[in-house]
C-alpha cells in the first residue's frame, strides 16, 4: 500500500504527484491491470520471457559502452 506523509505547507498537486509517483514505482497499477482479466498461464510465460530478453538486451547495450 502506497502512503504518502504531507509535509508541512505542502500543496495538494505536489502531495498527488508523490503519490501518483510512489503508485507507479511500487508497480500497483500494472498488478491491477494484470488481474483486471484471467491470462492463461502460457501467456504469462511468453509475455515474462519477452520482458527478459528486452532487459537482457538492454544491459547488454550498457555494457557495450
Amino acid at each position: 500500500m502506497a502512503k504518502v506523509i504531507p509535509f508541512a505547507n505542502e500543496d495538494i498537486d505536489s502531495l498527488l504527484r508523490r503519490f501518483k509517483k510512489k503508485v507507479e514505482d511500487e508497480g500497483i497499477l500494472i498488478d491491477v491491470q494484470r488481474h483486471a482479466y484471467f491470462e492463461k498461464p502460457s501467456i504469462i510465460r511468453r509475455r515474462d520471457k519477452e520482458y527478459n530478453t528486452r532487459r537482457c538486451i538492454k544491459e547488454r547495450r550498457k555494457n557495450e559502452r
